[in-house]
Parts: structure tokens; C-alpha cells; sequence
């Protein structure tokens, strides 16, 4: 289950210049709870795919989903979920970000609710 292994990871740097920020308003995106990010051999990483690089900001629907996961959800469990694919959709999760945004944070709080049991 090496999802994250697939998904284009970004240095501070590219989202330094993909997002056409300096580097104090970077430093500033990496402190916010609700963009997906890790360290990996020392560097930190973001996903690429929750920017739209045409309007230059986070996805909208990355943050709704990040600001709203279980505590116990980390930035990969939110990743894995956003490249399975997803039977409401035919696609993945990632795949709609931008033109499905509404029905993809549904999707995530449908997963993260606890089973109901009679």
C-alpha cells in the first residue's frame, strides 16, 4: 500500500515558485494544520496534488478535509484516500479535486464517521 510512493511530491522550493511565494509565506503554509505534508529523509515534502497551480493555492477541498479528519488521520491516511480509487466517482479522489470538491470532502467525512451498529 505504497500510494504515497506514486503521488508527485514537492520541496519547499517547487512550491516556493508552483505557488509564487516567498519564502516566509511558505514557512507559514508548512505550519498550517491543513496541508498535507511529512518529512522523508529529512526533507519535507508536500503532495502535489492537493495545489491548483492555476489559481496558485491549496486546494479547497484538501483543506476542508485536512481541517476536519479524525486526530488520528495523518497527512498519509489523508493521501491514501485521495488515491484510491472511489466507486462514487469512477476515479480518484484526487482526480476530482477541482471539479468535484463538494461530493470529495462528503466522501472523506463518510469515511472518517464510526460504524453505526443496531
Amino acid at each position: 500500500m505504497a500510494y504515497y510512493l506514486d503521488a508527485e511530491r514537492l520541496t519547499f522550493d517547487q512550491v516556493r515558485d508552483l505557488q509564487g511565494l516567498d519564502d516566509s509565506e511558505v514557512e507559514r503554509l508548512k505550519k498550517r494544520d491543513d496541508v498535507l505534508r511529512w518529512q522523508r529523509g529529512g526533507q519535507l515534502e508536500f503532495p502535489a496534488l492537493q495545489f491548483d497551480p492555476l489559481r496558485r493555492r491549496v486546494h479547497p477541498a484538501t483543506s476542508e478535509i485536512m481541517k476536519n479528519r479524525p486526530p488520528k488521520w495523518s497527512s498519509l491516511r489523508v493521501l491514501i484516500g485521495l488515491m484510491q480509487l472511489h466507486r462514487s466517482f469512477g476515479a480518484t479522489p484526487a482526480e476530482m479535486l477541482g471539479q468535484a470538491d463538494q461530493e470529495v470532502v462528503a466522501a472523506f467525512q463518510r469515511a472518517s464517521e464510526p460504524p453505526l451498529h443496531g
